[in-house]
C-alpha cells in the first residue's frame, strides 16, 4: 500500500497517526541500541579496570609478605643477639 492510498482510506489524522507511531518507535529503537552500546562499552572498561586492580592487589599482597619475611628474620636475628648479650653479661 502506499500513502496515498492509505490517505483516501483512512483519513489525514489516522494517517498522520501511523507515520508518527512508526517515527516514535523508530526513534526509541535507535535510542535504545545508542545505549545499549554506550553501556556496554563502559562495562568493558569496568572490567579491565577491576582486573588491572586485582592484578595491583596480588602484587601488593606478594611485596607484603616478602617485607613481613625479612623482618621476621630481623627480628629474630636482634632477639638472638640481645639473648646473647644478657647471656654475656649474666657469665661475667
Amino acid at each position: 500500500m502506499d500513502i496515498t492510498s492509505i490517505l483516501t482510506e483512512f483519513g489525514l489524522p489516522i494517517t498522520l497517526s501511523g507515520i508518527l507511531l512508526w517515527y516514535v518507535q523508530h526513534l526509541t529503537t535507535t535510542m535504545i541500541n545508542t545505549l545499549k552500546e554506550s553501556i556496554e562499552a563502559g562495562i568493558s572498561d569496568l572490567k579491565n579496570i577491576i582486573i588491572k586492580l586485582i592484578d595491583a592487589s596480588k602484587k601488593e599482597n606478594l611485596t607484603t609478605a616478602k617485607l613481613e619475611g625479612g623482618l621476621n628474620k630481623m627480628v629474630s636475628i636482634f632477639t638472638k643477639i640481645v639473648k646473647d648479650i644478657n647471656d654475656d653479661k649474666k657469665s661475667n
